[in-house]
């Protein structure tokens, strides 16, 4: 166990640095989780590396499906279409790097004239 987390291999170390006070992602995630909701436990650690201090960081969970993170059913390769083809995504509305998994934009942009990218991650079902 990491920090007092539960047994998994997945975890985001963030290092907040676009919010001082540290606790935003922290007190939002702590709210969804109370009202039933499933969010990323999290914790606060000061991290070292080689002896040097690198600074606070938040451990974090990585989402994914799992039972002990996103219990969702999983699609099985021949789930193609109609209803068996509902259920078990997980949507990432991201940064545009990482994984090449497509795309889209937004005809409503958030400002105006600046465009709205965000990148969809939908897993295989034989990644899962």
């Amino acid at each position: 166990m990491l920090l007092g987390m539960p047994s998994e291999n997945d975890w985001v170390f963030n290092a907040e640095y676009n919010d001082k006070t540290m606790m935003r992602d922290v007190l939002v995630y702590d709210m969804a989780r109370t009202t039933g909701s499933y969010a990323s436990r999290t914790r606060y650690f000061e991290f070292v590396l080689n002896n040097e201090y690198v600074g606070t960081y938040v451990l974090m969970e990585k989402i994914k499906q799992d039972k002990g993170r996103v219990n969702i059913k999983g699609l099985d390769p021949d789930d193609i279409d109609g209803d068996n083809l509902t259920g078990g995504y997980i949507i990432k509305v991201d940064k545009l790097d990482g994984e090449d998994n497509g795309w889209w934009s937004s005809t409503y942009p958030p400002f105006p004239r600046l465009p709205l990218s965000n990148k969809i991650s939908i897993p295989h079902p034989k990644t899962l």
